[in-house]
């Protein structure tokens, strides 16, 4: 029963994911192929989201900031002070 109660936001969440993945296919792929090779790559990878549930274009990976090691053990501190 609860299983059915969450079907719609599962569903929601499975797209989600895929688009999530698809948009870092994507990424990754715009960055190291030729500019050639872009827009078919692009196309394809689209209509895969498309067919594995996902609607194409809608998510982005998480981008990941880079930090230094000084910048992290400043927050630390920063933190522990404020405890």
């Amino acid at each position: 029963m609860i299983l059915e109660a969450a079907a719609p936001e599962m569903a929601k969440l499975q797209g989600a994911a895929i688009e999530m993945a698809a948009g870092a296919v994507k990424d990754y792929l715009a960055q190291t192929l030729p500019p050639e090779f872009k827009p078919s790559v692009t196309e394809i990878i689209d209509d895969l989201t498309e067919k594995l549930g996902g609607k194409p274009g809608t998510q982005r990976a998480p981008s990941h900031p880079t930090s230094s090691a000084s910048s992290t053990s400043t927050n630390r501190a920063e933190v522990g002070m404020q405890s």
